[in-house]
């Protein structure tokens, strides 16, 4: 102060008006619970250690202090208002004399638009992108990466916060909360997509489905989700076009008219001008021409040896052979059409399983996100009008 040179004005009832400017430099401390919508309160506090009110005496003028209006804006924080205060205080060296000060308390109030642009947005969007996994279907084999690398996206991100933010451990920031739930929201969808994985793969292990998984799946959490189950429960199948049982009967070229018919369920054998029939009330899943199957396989058995045999020995062997080619084929047959279907249920159970867990995952991860966001960045305001109240 010695070294101000600007004059002092006095009155004649002893007033002394001194107005000297001077640049302060001061550190105030930061509250960063709210971080980056926080609001900071430094104060600076004038007294004399020497000078009693006897001797020395503050006076304000006015409780706030008028903020210029022709400023240079800072970037980062606003001045919204500068509170006066003056108090006297009593120590203990001194209980009869008491010492004034003036406090000058500034209100900052910090920018968040930078930080709202830059941090807050481009998380909220990778976030929705890792929700948006279990819209995919089962079949892509990219959803696991797909959720790694969206995981890694956002620890990029929160290294960018933690070099924004004062290191403290006084509080944990408000953009701090929001990026590790929103990370760990992610890793929990991580870990959801292998358990939906496992559910549409559980047909290649063991019988597939559980019978108690299959109730809840299919009766109590599809109808919530409104998914459509009619493709399982229904006459609908679903077609696995790369397991067919009926390929190797492509091969079986007819080359004469089919007369007679047989199927899995009606077999028609012509035996020496005569009709034998059995048939079942049920429907015919396949028919096989036997003539022309018969008429191929004997000949090849008379390419080796009939030639040897006579006439009657050849027509009961011919008979022995039709009848045990015929039941042979009629077994292959039988359990290829069981496997393929059994089969075929399990995928398509599999399938739906694994979009219904999809489903429920999708809106459940995506409803605690949307919540968890907007409470975790409301709550500087919530605080703000607590300490109004």
């Amino acid at each position: 102060m010695d070294n101000v040179k600007t004059r002092i004005r006095v009155q004649h009832n002893g007033h002394c008006y001194w107005a000297a400017p001077f640049i302060f430099k001061t550190s105030c401390h930061f509250d960063v619970r709210d971080f980056p919508f926080d609001e900071q309160y430094c104060k600076l506090k004038f007294g004399s250690w020497l000078f009693h009110m006897g001797q020395l005496d503050l006076l304000r003028k006015r409780e706030v202090a008028p903020v210029a209006k022709e400023k240079v804006d800072n970037g980062e924080w606003n001045v919204t208002s500068i509170r006066i205060k003056r108090s006297a205080l009593v120590y203990d060296c001194c209980p009869d004399e008491s010492y004034p000060d003036i406090t000058f308390i500034i209100h900052l109030q910090r920018r968040s638009l930078y930080y709202t642009y830059n941090l807050i947005i481009p998380n909220f969007l990778i976030a929705l992108l890792a929700f948006f996994s279990f819209y995919i279907p089962v079949e892509c084999g990219e959803r696991i990466s797909f959720v790694i690398t969206v995981l890694l996206s956002m620890t990029v991100f929160l290294l960018l916060v933690a070099e924004s933010i004062p290191p403290t451990s006084e509080a944990v920031p408000v953009i701090g909360m929001y990026y590790t739930s929103s990370i760990i929201e992610v890793a929990l969808a991580l870990v959801a997509t292998g358990i939906s994985l496992k559910v549409y793969y559980s047909y290649l292990y063991g019988k597939g489905l559980s019978p108690r998984l299959r109730r809840f799946l299919f009766d109590r959490l599809a109808p919530i989700l409104w998914i459509d189950t009619e493709i399982v429960n229904g006459t609908d199948r679903l077609k696995n076009k790369s397991c067919n049982p009926f390929s190797f009967l492509k091969k079986l070229k007819p080359s004469a008219p089919r007369d007679n018919d047989i199927s899995m369920y009606s077999v028609t054998e012509n035996k020496a001008n005569g009709v034998v029939k059995s048939e079942k009330a049920e429907p015919k899943l396949l028919s096989v021409d036997v003539r022309t199957t018969l008429e191929s396989d004997v000949g090849m058995f008379d390419s080796q040896g009939y030639q040897e045999l006579t006439e009657s020995s050849g027509q009961e062997l011919r008979q022995r052979f039709k009848k045990d080619s015929v039941t042979s084929e009629l077994q292959t047959i039988s359990s290829a059409v069981k496997d393929h279907k059994d089969s075929e249920k399990q995928v398509a159970e599999c399938r739906i399983a694994a979009a219904i867990v999809d489903r429920a995952f999708m809106v459940l991860f995506v409803s605690v996100f949307f919540v968890s966001t907007v409470v975790i960045l409301l709550l500087p305001f919530i605080r703000e009008k607590k300490n109004l109240h």
